[in-house]
């Protein structure tokens, strides 16, 4: 089963209500069935490091949320991992390549 942290959920919700179509939205209604909503509780590992352009607080929340439950993240933002990485620490993720709403 899959999970979701609150500001993402928003952030998906808000993204969908403006771009999504007809199709979309029954999709993502039956997606969000499946899944357990989580409260933002970043880790303190990475919440701790200092906010930056490429440490953006808001990836910090969401990724640092994963990392707290011990949960993978699904995630097409490759930027924010190589950078956690170069601070010498690693996230549990799982890289997909980044996909726009269709409309359908």
């Amino acid at each position: 089963m899959g999970m979701i942290c609150e500001s993402v959920l928003s952030e998906f919700k808000e993204l969908l209500s403006m771009c999504g179509g007809p199709n979309e939205k029954l999709r993502a209604n039956y997606l969000l069935q499946q899944i357990i909503i989580l409260p933002d509780a970043p880790s303190e590992r990475i919440i701790g490091l200092r906010t930056t352009r490429k440490l953006a607080l808001k990836n910090k929340i969401v990724y640092g949320t994963a990392d707290y439950w011990y949960a993978p993240t699904l995630t097409a933002n490759r930027a924010f991992v190589r950078t956690i990485s170069q601070t010498g620490m690693s996230l549990y993720t799982i890289e997909h390549r980044p996909r726009a709403l269709t409309g359908d």
